[in-house]
């Protein structure tokens, strides 16, 4: 770390239904980890101030962004 990097805590949170507190952890282990999953949206706190960082949201802004004046679109 250098001094100029902060401290942050991130958080994902999801509600998932399982026999147990381990089961419910595997399967978001798993959601996390899939490729196609949309398990991107992060809380982010550096003990002063918390956002919202949504990866997906952003991901299809660059995408019809980069669209802009084509007639397919």
């Amino acid at each position: 770390m250098t001094k100029e990097q902060k401290e942050y805590l991130v958080t994902w949170q999801i509600e998932i239904y399982a026999d147990s507190a381990e089961e419910a952890a595997q399967e978001a282990l798993e959601i996390q980890r899939d490729h196609e999953s949309i398990a991107n949206v992060f809380t982010v706190s550096d003990g002063e101030t918390e956002e919202t960082i949504d990866f997906y949201q952003t991901a299809a802004d660059e995408f019809w962004a980069d669209r802009k004046g084509d007639p397919r679109c």
